[in-house]
């Protein structure tokens, strides 16, 4: 369902000219800045919504087309200031309550989008789409069983909704489900999102794979290949099965270094002979281990011999701590799972602790810009690719990280790391506790309001006092 409104709209609200400006016609200009938001000219689209309004505040289409663009671009707080007013020029709108349940969601008020999409199913209650928003505020409460309920009600009016059944996964997941939500999990191969590659061989389906060669490839982030890899190391070790993976090219060396698969290749390497093929995320489901004890796999990963780096003889006597404050920033959840180094400046306040940055990418130049590039050491020159992470983790006491890839790292090592999260956090950290299955190592802490870093880190500040205390 498009969270456009076109020109289906009240006559009113697209059609005639302004007294003010006589030349000016409202509708056509509806018309061409429609047109330009469909076709992805987005700020002529902004433009032209802006002149209407300038003109016509009370025109409904404008306030909730403009009101999608500031969604998009997280503007939530106006977002939600456009669709409050075209609400009350028009409190009967199913499709102004199902955007503004959208934005209060995606701001943090869950509250309120839940009342907004409940409002929306009174007036649809056949509507697989107000269910599904429905759920997943719900979800954002940590009603996990009625969220699931909801979903459930969606799919029945909608069976083939592969949106809800995706989400209905990941909630099954969330709440520790995960023979049904690893069930469910597949359907993201029916997502427009997700191409599964074309390879000649069959793909496995879980039959028994003793004597076979298996080619297990990565499909999402370095993170998830990390996370996953619990189950590849599994497979390798079950007698007379050959595991190839192919991974993304930073890992290949970390993993061949594993010595736990019978070939590492990059993305960009030949495909080798093999038997049978699987997507990585796939294995649990098809392998059943969908209730396997998590905690007794780890750690799974290691680091090769440290070298021993001399920067990090400056901080003899010190808790070596690193700190990673941002993730890859196509990430879809980036804007709010990363946090920004201002929020760990406040631990140079400690004197038992040295910080250095596992930070990587354009995001290492926030060190120059807080001036804070000496307090701070700097460790990106020697991460070339993740074996050299590895190498450098094994070398600290403790991990502060955002929800990236080196939390998944750390944590497939044994090391003790922190994981800072969201509002709306990932399926795999559930909704609440500060411990997870998948990594015993690992501290979770946890924001309570979207955006509101300050009392996770003043957690975080507290915590590590104690520890380095001790």
């Amino acid at each position: 369902m498009s969270d456009l409104t076109d020109l289906k709209a009240p006559a009113r609200a697209v059609t005639g000219k302004s007294t003010l400006l006589p030349d000016f016609n409202i509708g056509a200009t509806f018309t061409q800045a429609l047109l330009c938001h469909q076709q992805g000219q987005i700020e002529d689209a902004v433009r032209h919504y802006q002149t209407i309004l300038a003109v016509d505040p009370d025109h409904s289409a404008a306030l909730i087309n403009l009101g999608v663009i500031l969604k998009t671009r997280h503007d939530y707080h106006a977002a939600i200031a456009l669709y409050y007013r075209a609400l009350a020029l028009q409190p009967a709108s199913t499709s102004i309550l199902g955007n503004l349940g959208n934005a209060l969601l995606m701001s943090g008020r869950p509250e309120e989008a839940l009342a907004c999409q409940q409002r929306f199913v009174e007036q649809q209650p056949e509507s697989p789409e107000g269910h599904f928003n429905k759920a997943l505020c719900l979800r954002a409460l940590g009603r996990l069983s009625d969220a699931i309920f909801s979903f459930d009600r969606a799919l029945s009016l909608c069976h083939d909704y592969v949106e809800a059944e995706w989400d209905r996964g990941l909630t099954l997941l969330m709440a520790g489900e995960y023979y049904d939500g690893f069930a469910a999990y597949e359907s993201r191969w029916r997502l427009p999102e997700t191409r599964r590659p074309r390879l000649k061989q069959p793909t496995w389906t879980g039959t028994d794979p003793s004597g076979k060669t298996l080619l297990l490839y990565t499909e999402q982030g370095f993170g998830d290949t990390l996370h996953f890899l619990r189950y590849a190391r599994y497979l390798q070790e079950q007698e007379g099965t050959k595991v190839i993976l192919h991974c993304q090219r930073e890992l290949v060396n970390l993993l061949r270094q594993q010595n736990i698969f019978a070939q590492v290749n990059g993305y960009d390497d030949p495909l080798p002979p093999h038997d049978f093929h699987a997507p990585l995320l796939s294995v649990p489901w098809l392998a059943g281990l969908t209730e396997t004890r998590l905690g007794e796999m780890v750690p799974y990963l290691k680091a090769a011999p440290a070298l021993q780096f001399p920067f990090f003889s400056l901080a003899e006597g010190k808790t070596r701590v690193g700190i990673v404050w941002a993730g890859r920033p196509t990430h879809r959840n980036d804007h709010n799972r990363s946090c920004g180094l201002e929020h760990f400046l406040p631990l140079l306040a400690l004197p038992q602790v040295r910080l250095f940055s596992l930070q990587n990418g354009p995001r290492t130049e926030d060190l120059r810009k807080h001036g804070v590039a000496g307090a701070i050491f700097d460790l990106s020159p020697s991460m070339q690719d993740f074996a050299d992470t590895a190498q450098l983790l094994d070398q600290l006491d403790l991990v502060i990280t955002v929800d990236t890839a080196v939390a998944h790292l750390a944590g497939a090592m044994g090391k003790p790391v922190w994981v800072v999260l969201p509002f709306m956090g990932d399926w795999r950290w559930g909704i609440s506790g500060d411990s997870t299955p998948w990594y015993p190592t690992m501290r979770l802490f946890r924001q309570t309001r979207l955006g509101h870093w300050q009392d996770v880190f003043t957690e975080v500040m507290t915590a590590l006092g104690d520890l380095v205390q001790r």
